[in-house]
């Protein structure tokens, strides 16, 4: 209850408002995105889910924080908030659809792999730096005395996100697989993440 009578008191700044929907909505789409992943390298029927596959995903999960944290506090002092969320959604709209298209076709040997597996890298990178962007943000949305609230309420209430995300994106490969094919089917999920992001994309320009 304390979660929901705290979103309820912050819920009166118009700012909060988008900023707490774009960050729902990004991560929803996330989450989806991380399902179609996991889903190709695991259960594609090109793969197998050995202790090589298993330890892809949890690279391409994990390298990210190693790749962009260094690099996160510098950019973030010299670029807009805004345009982090917005160029960084937009981004990774583009490499969703990329990779959709390149599973649906079938073309995942040899360089087409590697650009497969290097746009899912990329992807996953680019959410934490938007998410950092996002919590650095977060100042400009709220009063100053209700700082302190708001950064304890959004990355509790963000990962809501990533759940829905996740459910939608398991729903859809799995039910679908039967009608559409694997391959169509994973490529449907990423789809539907690209579509999210399209979402976020459209909310975030309402920031000044």
């Amino acid at each position: 209850m304390g979660v929901v009578s705290a979103v309820r008191r912050l819920w009166k700044h118009a700012p909060f408002r988008r900023l707490l929907t774009l960050r729902i909505l990004s991560q929803a789409a996330d989450g989806t995105l991380q399902v179609g992943m996991a889903s190709y390298i695991l259960f594609s029927p090109q793969s197998q889910p050995d202790a090589w596959a298993i330890a892809g995903v949890l690279a391409l999960t994990l390298l990210p924080f190693t790749v962009v944290g260094p690099f996160v506090a510098p950019l973030l002092d010299r670029w807009s908030r805004r345009n982090i969320a917005l160029y960084s959604d937009i981004a990774r709209c583009v490499l969703a659809v990329i990779i959709a298209v390149i599973i649906f076709s079938g073309a995942t040997t040899g360089v087409w792999m590697f650009v497969l597996y290097g746009a899912l890298l990329v992807a996953m990178s680019i959410n934490r730096f938007m998410l950092a962007g996002l919590s650095a943000g977060l100042q400009h949305t709220v009063d100053r005395e209700e700082f302190l609230t708001a950064s304890s309420i959004v990355p509790t209430v963000g990962p809501m996100g990533v759940v829905l995300g996740a459910a939608i994106g398991f729903v859809v490969r799995f039910g679908f697989a039967g009608t559409l094919g694997v391959d169509r089917a994973n490529s449907l999920v990423f789809l539907i993440a690209a579509a999210g992001f399209v979402g976020s994309v459209l909310i975030c320009r309402g920031f000044s």
